[in-house]
C-alpha cells in the first residue's frame, strides 16, 4: 500500500494534468485512489487515536504520581514542623545524632504589604485581555496591534 505522501503526490499528479475534470476523477477512479486514500486516513486515525491513548494513561500516572509526591511533601513538612516545636519546647537549638546534625539557621527574608509598599518597588506585568479584544474584532473594531486569525484545526469525531 501506499503511503499518505505517494498517494498525496500521485493526486498533485493526475491534477496538475492538462485535461479535463471528468477524466482526471476517471483516471483516480481506475487507480482505486479514493478507496486507498480513505483506508490510509483511517490507518493514520487509528494511530492518533492510539496515542491519544497513551497520552492520556501518561497523564493519569503523572496526576497519581503528583498526588503521592504532594502527600509526601505534606508530610515532611508536619514531621519538620513536628521536631521544630519540640526543640522549642525542650530548648534545644541544636542535637547532634551519630548520623545528622540538627539545628534552627538564621535568616532574613523581606515581608511586603503591597497596599502601603511605594509604586517604585512595585513590579507591573500587562496581558492582554484576549476575550475582549477577540469580541470586539469580531464586532468589527480596529484595534492596533491585534488581528482576527482564521485557523483551520483538523477535527476528528
Amino acid at each position: 500500500m501506499s503511503t499518505l505522501y505517494e498517494l498525496t503526490g500521485q493526486y498533485l499528479e493526475i491534477y496538475n494534468l492538462d485535461m479535463d475534470d471528468e477524466t482526471k476523477q476517471d483516471t483516480l477512479d481506475s487507480i482505486d485512489w479514493n478507496e486507498d486514500y480513505e483506508n490510509k486516513v483511517e490507518g493514520y486515525i487509528k494511530v492518533i487515536k492510539n496515542l491519544d491513548a497513551d497520552i492520556e494513561a501518561r497523564k493519569n500516572e503523572m496526576d497519581r504520581l503528583k498526588k503521592l509526591n504532594d502527600a509526601d511533601k505534606a508530610k515532611k513538612d508536619r514531621m519538620k514542623t513536628t521536631l521544630e516545636e519540640s526543640m522549642e519546647l525542650t530548648g534545644h537549638d541544636r542535637v547532634d545524632t551519630p548520623l545528622f546534625k540538627v539545628s534552627f539557621r538564621r535568616s532574613k527574608a523581606v515581608e511586603v504589604d503591597m497596599v502601603l509598599l511605594p509604586d517604585e518597588y512595585k513590579k507591573v506585568e500587562y496581558k492582554a485581555d484576549k476575550t475582549a479584544l477577540k469580541r470586539l474584532l469580531t464586532d468589527g473594531q480596529e484595534i492596533a496591534g491585534a488581528t482576527l486569525v482564521e485557523n483551520k484545526n483538523l477535527s476528528i469525531r
